[in-house]
């Protein structure tokens, strides 16, 4: 999204479930705290809040609870 530190951005984003048919919109509003490396992820439809931290790539290194790249 190439964000400045501390600039948000509001999205909706898709949810697939891989092993199901399910899918549904995901409004939620991302907030850069370490430009190119680390953004907090929040939904808009929920209280859930995650920091993650990205690759130069803009690719999801860590999201916390949920999983790790190796």
């Amino acid at each position: 999204m190439r964000l400045s530190a501390g600039q948000s951005a509001e999205v909706t984003t898709a949810f697939i479930e891989l092993l199901g048919a399910h899918r549904s919109r995901q409004p939620q509003r991302c907030t850069c705290l370490d430009v190119g490396r680390r953004y907090l992820y929040e939904s808009r439809a929920s209280g859930f809040r995650r920091e993650i931290e990205i690759d130069r790539d803009g690719l999801v290194v860590t999201y916390p609870d949920f999983w790790q790249r190796g």
